[in-house]
């Protein structure tokens, strides 16, 4: 599609070219997969009179939100701020300098323009207030990004209790709609429901809803039952009819948030775990073993047209038979049914049909969909972007751990491809944000990139008790200590000090949709703080997590900080395994991850392993090599035990 719009790129040019040229900036800002950017793409952007004011009065700046998460991130607040509302496309207008003055989200054409004609006027009648505006706006931005710096007693407890109290009892999730995963909300009830520092009954609550939500998406709209996959989040609080759009981080957090239940009997939920990761490897893995980022919900011009499906379809593709299997399982015209007779296939929660015969039926309509005689797919959006491929190799490694149809090989490949590619080119200390097929430009990562892939590689080495995993995830954290570490607060900026930076210097302090980066931080540090015994680092992660919580009323928004917190209260349990071979390190490891051991850390050692903490040293195996393994509480170690069962019952958590 033609675009008329003069568009530059996020960089120092495009605001030079302001500043020249005394022109107001407009920051648009979306992504591929975004239904509405499209929308305004082809209703505004791609119009001759639309595009010829745009181009006349300011300087047009596209914005990928993947690729520039701390532009996104600071524009996002400012609109949050001018409208309370956000979303994509975000548009924005700025000052030469980078500082907004105005935004909105979607708008129609005439909207758009006249909102614009109001800005171009109010700038040339009274530029002095705009930018008395533009100064307060940004100390406000400013103060949203400044962590808590004066500690308060508060309970970690009643914040726990006042986030249950807008938890969805019928439907899961959260209370309202629009409805997201949240899948890093998930991985925290699950390790709270094993903590023992949580009292006697939310441990039973936190898994009651954690179960009741993955319950609930794995038989909701949101779940693809045909192909694998989850979509963005659904518009109903019952997570019937979802926004179609497929995320990479989605799918790699609910592969992990799955895999944490593995041994609860959900048929179900290792079912929905194995047809996500099917999914991942098919629709997304790219030759050099990285993952694509998204597939967008539209094709042939609707949203939602690849997924959806009408009883009169269903009956031409099926036997009697299998159409039978479909409603009993899906309930055409009621349960599943949609608008204008399109279904958007959703799991009754009981039925009596045959598990084997719906997984056949559904191969057969997946095998027909992407058939040549079947639907257009949706667009791939084949950037690959660092954190995102991080989070699916946490998920990957975790799921091979804990399932047997998953193998590790898919872990380990996106690993391999995360410590190669994912490098800047002559900088190979230094990872990149983005990897793109066609080449391109070479950004330097963001702190999620850092924090995650730091996680990825730990997760690697407790699948794999390669301790060159180990050792990666160390150099990353001291590159990104060196990086974007401010010691004043003592957390992590987004970036580091570059002439691109936005108008404000960002952190990423809260989950979303993916966990805050100071929070995954905090959790490399705790483990790597033991694992490698670097006190400093221990130390550093306990004041994070001390600060962020402190005074919290909630914790609707710091999941992963409460799972930092759960382990440095429950304390760090390391069992080392002394072994008298290499022959046994996988064996040990698998006989370990077969059951959720929570809150443990695994190191298999033998005599003669470099890198190794002064405590874990001298741990001899049993008669002729055979393993023994010592159980230990941040250091301090009891008396050896002969199998993982054993070892297991001395732990803490068991």
């Amino acid at each position: 599609m033609h675009n008329p719009v003069r568009w530059l790129p996020y960089g120092p040019e495009a605001w030079a070219k302001a500043q020249a040229e005394r022109k107001l900036v407009l920051v648009s800002v979306g992504y591929s997969a975004c239904h509405w950017c499209h929308v305004m793409e082809h209703e505004t952007f791609s119009d001759a009179e639309a595009a010829h004011f745009m181009n006349a009065h300011f300087v047009c700046i596209k914005v990928d939100r993947e690729e520039r998460p701390d532009v996104d991130q600071v524009y996002m607040e400012a609109v949050q701020l001018m409208t309370r509302q956000g979303g994509w496309p975000l548009n924005c207008i700025a000052l030469p300098d980078g500082r907004p003055i105005w935004g909105s989200v979607y708008l129609p054409k005439t909207q758009w323009l006249s909102s614009l004609q109001a800005i171009v006027d109010v700038e040339s009648e009274d530029p002095d207030r705009v930018r008395r505006y533009a100064t307060k706006l940004t100390t406000a931005v400013e103060a949203m990004g400044q962590p808590s710096s004066q500690p308060e007693a508060s309970s970690f407890l009643e914040a726990f209790d006042s986030w249950a109290k807008s938890w969805d009892l019928e439907h899961g999730g959260r209370m309202g709609a629009p409805k997201f995963p949240l899948p890093c909300q998930l991985e925290f009830l699950g390790r709270a429901s094993r903590s023992k520092c949580l009292g006697p009954e939310r441990p039973q609550s936190a898994r009651t809803h954690a179960l009741h939500t993955l319950g609930a998406l794995v038989r909701g709209g949101i779940h693809d039952h045909v192909g694998g996959g989850f979509a963005r989040y659904s518009v109903d609080e019952a997570w019937h009819v979802p926004h179609f759009e497929k995320m990479l981080y989605d799918n790699a957090q609910m592969v992990s948030a799955l895999a944490a239940w593995a041994d609860e009997a959900h048929p179900e939920f290792n079912e929905a775990l194995t047809q996500a990761v099917a999914f991942m490897e098919r629709d997304w893995r790219l030759d050099h073993g990285g993952f694509c980022a998204a597939l967008d919900a539209d094709s042939e011009g609707q949203e939602g047209t690849y997924y959806l499906w009408t009883a009169a379809e269903l009956e031409s593709l099926l036997a009697p038979d299998e159409v039978a299997c479909v409603d009993s399982a899906f309930g055409l015209n009621g349960h599943s049914l949609w608008e204008r007779g399109q279904h958007v296939l959703r799991r009754k929660a009981k039925s009596d049909v045959d598990p084997r015969n719906l997984k056949d039926v559904l191969r057969k309509l997946q095998t027909w969909r992407d058939g040549p005689n079947g639907r257009v797919k949706p667009g791939l959006d084949d950037k690959v972007l660092t954190s995102w491929n991080a989070l699916a190799a946490i998920g990957l490694a975790q799921a091979a751990r804990r399932h047997a149809d998953v193998p590790l090989e898919l872990a380990l490949r996106l690993g391999k491809y995360l410590r190669t590619h994912a490098r800047v080119p002559h900088r190979p200390d230094l990872l990149r944000r983005t990897c793109h097929a066609e080449g391109g430009p070479v950004h330097e990562g963001f702190a999620e990139d850092y924090a995650f892939t730091v996680e990825a590689f730990l997760e690697l080495h407790q699948s794999t008790q390669d301790r060159e995993w180990l050792q990666e995830a160390r150099a990353l954290m001291a590159t990104a200590m060196d990086r974007l570490f401010d010691p004043e607060s003592k957390t992590f900026w987004n970036n580091a000090q570059g002439s691109d930076t936005p108008f404000v210097r960002s952190r990423s302090m809260d989950d979303g949709v993916i966990p805050s980066a100071n929070a995954s931080f905090a959790s490399g540090l705790w483990k790597l703080g033991w694992a490698l015994d670097i006190e400093a680092w221990r130390e550093l992660s306990r004041h994070m997590v001390l600060s962020r919580l402190a005074g919290a009323t909630t914790l609707a928004e710091s999941g992963k900080w409460g799972q930092v917190h759960l382990d440095q209260t429950d304390g760090f349990t390391t069992v080392v395994v002394a072994v008298g071979s290499d022959g046994h390190r996988q064996a040990v490891t698998q006989a370990w991850w077969s059951e959720r051991r929570p809150g443990t850390w695994l190191e298999v050692v033998r005599a003669g392993d470099a890198h190794i903490p002064a405590w874990m040293e001298g741990k001899s195996p049993g008669p002729e090599g055979q393993p023994r393994w010592y159980v230990c509480q941040e250091g301090a170690c009891l008396l050896a035990v002969d199998t993982a069962e054993q070892a297991w019952n001395l732990c803490p958590l068991s």
